[in-house]
């Protein structure tokens, strides 16, 4: 479906085709409700202690903080009825990136299990799983800025911002990935 439509970040969405309208309200939507609903289970009733409320650690504010960014951003584009095939892209990337991510969550909890104390091998796996996940956001996000072609009417900054945008990933898979070591 991005496929189907010239990239640009800003286009309005009335200039589409109205089945292309219609899939883009649908997958927008389906997105911003699993953003909500995943907000509430993994961060309200996940760390719901009773008489306390929702205890949320530092890792969990930003997790939040992303999901309500990320809600906003899907629900304005709907809104502006522009910015939407920025925000699908955005969603892409988060989809594709989702089985290592879940496979970093399973690692993270079973070395947390007594019962996996002992196994050796775990921690190994879980530092390729890591790894995968930084190459793989690495390649993506050079992908992405190399499927987008440089014009010159766009502006320097835009320029500059899109290739930021791929510094930033980098960077920011690599202090992860440090972070969890």
């Amino acid at each position: 479906m991005l496929l189907s439509q010239k990239y640009v970040p800003s286009a309005k969405l009335q200039d589409s085709p109205q089945w292309y309208q219609d899939a883009m309200h649908a997958l927008l939507g389906f997105c911003t409700g699993y953003m909500i609903y995943d907000s509430f289970m993994g961060y309200i009733v996940e760390v719901w202690q009773p008489g306390k409320g929702p205890v949320l650690s530092a890792d969990d504010w930003m997790f939040l903080a992303h999901h309500i960014l990320t809600t906003l951003y899907m629900t304005s584009s709907r809104w502006v009825k522009a910015g939407h095939i920025s925000a699908m892209v955005l969603m892409y990337n988060g989809e594709f990136s989702a089985p290592v991510m879940n496979l970093h969550f399973v690692l993270e909890k079973a070395m947390e299990q007594d019962c996996y104390k002992d196994a050796t091998w775990l921690p190994t796996l879980f530092t390729y799983n890591e790894q995968s996940g930084c190459i793989s956001v690495c390649y993506w996000a050079c992908q992405l800025r190399l499927a987008i072609p440089r014009e010159e009417e766009r502006s320097p900054v835009a320029e500059y911002l899109l290739d930021a945008y791929v510094l930033g990933c980098s960077i920011w898979q690599h202090s992860m990935d440090l972070y969890m070591h």
